[in-house]
C-alpha cells in the first residue's frame, strides 16, 4: 500500500563530523523543506462471506480512499480467483450500478480528490472447488496524475489479501414430475437426482419424502438408476449407497391420486442424508407440485309430463353444465327405460336437430366450453296397450366427458343425472261376462251378466256394447246396471257412466231366444270402450270381454 503523507514536506538537514584535537565535534547545516506534492491511494478488501461452497455467491467490498494531496485518475483492478466468475452486472459504485463493468479488466473510478474516496462492490460466484480449498485474492489500484511542472506521473497500490476457505463436500437434490397436472385415480412418478458436486466421495446416501394426504404411495414402484427395488418406500428411505466426486443418482417413485377436489395442490419435497468424511450431512431438495384438475360438470334432467297416458310421449331434457375453467367433450348416454321407444329423429342439442342421434349409443355434445351449457331435448313412445299393470317410468342420464391437462393427456369421465319418473294414469278395465244356460230351446230365455271392473288409476266414462246377439230381443224389464233400470241404445250399447279407479259396474239383463230362429247357438263377446282426460287431452279406449256360447237344440238342418 502506499504510505500515507502525515507530513506535506520533504526535510533535509547536513552535518559534518570532526575531532580538534582530542575532542570530536560536528557542524549542522541550515534546514531545506521541500514540499512534497502527490496522491496517497490506498485499497482496502473486505467481504463478510466466513466460508464458501461450490455454488455460493460471494460480495466483496472495496474502499479505494485518497490520503494525498492531489487529485488521481484511478482505475481498480481485481483478477478472479481460480473457480469463480463474476455475477453479470453485479458491479456498483457508491450503491450505483456499473452495467458491463469487469473487474479483471478494471473499473475507472475517475478523479478521486484529496481525502475522498470511491466505495466498489461486486459478486463471484463459485463454480468450482480449488485444489488449495482456498479462495484467495487482493485488489489493484492504477493511478496518474500531474505534478504542478506538468509531468505524468504513475503509481500502483495492493490491497489487503482476503482469504476464504472452501468446503469440499457438495450435495444437491432437486425433485420433479413429469407433469405439473394430474387427476383422481392418476398415477403421479417422481425422480430425485442426488449430485455429488463436491471433490470428496459421499457415502450412506438415502432418499426420503412424506407424500402427501390423498396421495398413496405406490408399492413396487421405486428404482435407483433404473434398478428397481421392490421393497423400498419413500416414508422409510430409499438407499442410494455411495456417490464419488462428480457422481448423481436418481431415484425415482410414484403415488396414486385419491378422489380429490378440483385445485388440490399435492406439494412434495425430498430430504437427502448422507456423509462425507464420517461428518453427517443433510440436503432438502425443492418442492414439486402437482395440482389436481377435476372439472366441475352436472348432469340435470326433468321429464315432461310428470303424468301420461298409454300412448302419449314423454320429453327428456337434460342441462350440461361446465363449472370449471377447461373444455370438455361429451357424449350423453339415456338407456331408456324398459317399454319406452325412442320417437327416431327427435334429439336436438342445443335447439339443432340430430337426425341419426339414439339415446341408446349416446348422443353427441360437441365441446362445452368453460362456464357453458348444453341443452338436450329427446322423446320417447309410451306404448298404447300396458297390459294388465301401470307401471312408473323412471329414467336417469349418464354424461362421458373427456379433458385435456396441460401435458397433452386425454381423460375420460363420468357424471350421471338425477332420477326423474314418469307415473302412468290410466283406466285399466276387464270385462267379464257370463251367459245361462249354456243350453236353450227356441222360445227359451238367456239370463246375461256382465261384470266390467276399472283396476287402473284413473275414472273413465264407459259404454259398454255388443249386449245383444244376433237374432234375439230384450226380455222382461230390460236392462239393470248395478240393479237401476237403464236404457239401451238402439246399438245394442249401454252407457255405465263415470266408473272411479278400484270400482265395477254390474250389468243384468235377459233376452228371448225367438221360436223361428235359424241360429245354432248364441256367441260373441261385449266391449267396453272407455274415455278420459289428462293433461287437458281427451284419450280413449276399449277393452274386450271373455267370449259366451249357447248352444240352442232342437234345430234341425
Amino acid at each position: 500500500m502506499t504510505p500515507l503523507l502525515p507530513d506535506p514536506y520533504l526535510r533535509n538537514q547536513s552535518h559534518v563530523r570532526f575531532t580538534s584535537g582530542r575532542n570530536p565535534s560536528a557542524a549542522y547545516s541550515n534546514i531545506v523543506s521541500i514540499p512534497l506534492y502527490g496522491p496517497a491511494i490506498s485499497v482496502r478488501k473486505e467481504t463478510d462471506a466466513r466460508q464458501a461452497e461450490l455454488g455460493s455467491t460471494i460480495v466483496y467490498r472495496l474502499i479505494v480512499s485518497n490520503a494525498g494531496n492531489a487529485a488521481a485518475d484511478v482505475t481498480l483492478y481485481d483478477a478472479l480467483p481460480a473457480g469463480t466468475s463474476i455475477v453479470s452486472n453485479s458491479v456498483l459504485r457508491d450503491g450505483m450500478p456499473l452495467p458491463g463493468a469487469d473487474p479483471p479488466s478494471g473499473i475507472p473510478l475517475g478523479d478521486i480528490a484529496p481525502g475522498g474516496e470511491a466505495r466498489v462492490s461486486f459478486q463471484l460466484i463459485v463454480t468450482a472447488i480449488p485444489e488449495s480449498r482456498e479462495i484467495s485474492n487482493s485488489a489493484r489500484a492504477a493511478f496518474a496524475f500531474a505534478t504542478p511542472e506538468g509531468r505524468i506521473s504513475r503509481g500502483e497500490t495492493i490491497s489487503n489479501e482476503v482469504t476464504i476457505p472452501v468446503i469440499g463436500v457438495k450435495v444437491s437434490a432437486a425433485i420433479r414430475t413429469r407433469w405439473s397436472q394430474t387427476f383422481a385415480g392418476d398415477i403421479v412418478y417422481y425422480d430425485v437426482v442426488v449430485t455429488n458436486e463436491g471433490s470428496e466421495p459421499i457415502t450412506g446416501v438415502t432418499v426420503s419424502a412424506a407424500l402427501p394426504q390423498g396421495l398413496t404411495f405406490l408399492a413396487g414402484s421405486v428404482t435407483v438408476d433404473e434398478v428397481r427395488s421392490p421393497a423400498a418406500s419413500p416414508a422409510s428411505g430409499i438407499a442410494v449407497g455411495s456417490l464419488a466426486a462428480g457422481g448423481s443418482a436418481v431415484v425415482a417413485f410414484a403415488g396414486q391420486v385419491g378422489d380429490l377436489p378440483n385445485g388440490t395442490v399435492l406439494p412434495l419435497e425430498a430430504i437427502v442424508r448422507y456423509a462425507a468424511a464420517g461428518t453427517p450431512g443433510v440436503v432438502t431438495t425443492n418442492e414439486a407440485d402437482v395440482v389436481v384438475v377435476r372439472p366441475a360438470v352436472s348432469l340435470s334432467m326433468s321429464a315432461n309430463p310428470g303424468q301420461a297416458a298409454p300412448g302419449d310421449t314423454i320429453t327428456y331434457t337434460a342441462i350440461v353444465y361446465n363449472a370449471s375453467r377447461i373444455a370438455i367433450e361429451g357424449t350423453l348416454l339415456d338407456l331408456l327405460p324398459a317399454g319406452l321407444r325412442f320417437v327416431p329423429g327427435s334429439a336436438s342439442v342445443n335447439g339443432i336437430r340430430i337426425a341419426d342421434a339414439s339415446p341408446e349409443a349416446g348422443i353427441p355434445l360437441g365441446t362445452v366450453a368453460p362456464e357453458g351449457r348444453a341443452l338436450i331435448v329427446l322423446q320417447a313412445l309410451i306404448p298404447a296397450r300396458l297390459g294388465e299393470s301401470l307401471p312408473t317410468y323412471t329414467n336417469e342420464a349418464q354424461l362421458t366427458y373427456a379433458f385435456r391437462l396441460n401435458d397433452g393427456r386425454a381423460v375420460r369421465a363420468t357424471v350421471a343425472s338425477n332420477t326423474v319418473a314418469t307415473r302412468i294414469v290410466s283406466p285399466l278395465f276387464a270385462v267379464k261376462v257370463a251367459a245361462d244356460p249354456p243350453e236353450v230351446y227356441p222360445g227359451d230365455e238367456v239370463i246375461f251378466r256382465a261384470e266390467v271392473r276399472n283396476a287402473g288409476n284413473a275414472a273413465a266414462s264407459v259404454i259398454l256394447e255388443g249386449l245383444l246377439p244376433a237374432g234375439v230381443r230384450l226380455s222382461g224389464y230390460g236392462i239393470r246396471v248395478d240393479g237401476w233400470p237403464t236404457a239401451l241404445v238402439l246399438d245394442g250399447s249401454v252407457a255405465l257412466g263415470i266408473i272411479a279407479p278400484g270400482a265395477s259396474c254390474a250389468v243384468a239383463y235377459r233376452v228371448v231366444v225367438p221360436e223361428n230362429t235359424a241360429e245354432e247357438s248364441l256367441e260373441g263377446y261385449m266391449t267396453a270402450r272407455y274415455a278420459f282426460e289428462l293433461n287437458g287431452r281427451a284419450h280413449t279406449g276399449e277393452a274386450r270381454s271373455n267370449e259366451y256360447l249357447v248352444l240352442i237344440e232342437g234345430i234341425e238342418e
